[in-house]
């Protein structure tokens, strides 16, 4: 239950880390 929790929470951050990405190229 907590390891799932702990996935979505690095998953959230990878993709905000993308779309930062993304922005800064843009």
């Amino acid at each position: 239950m907590f390891g799932a929790i702990i996935t979505v929470v690095v998953m959230f951050g990878a993709i905000i880390t993308v779309v930062a990405m993304f922005g800064a190229i843009i």
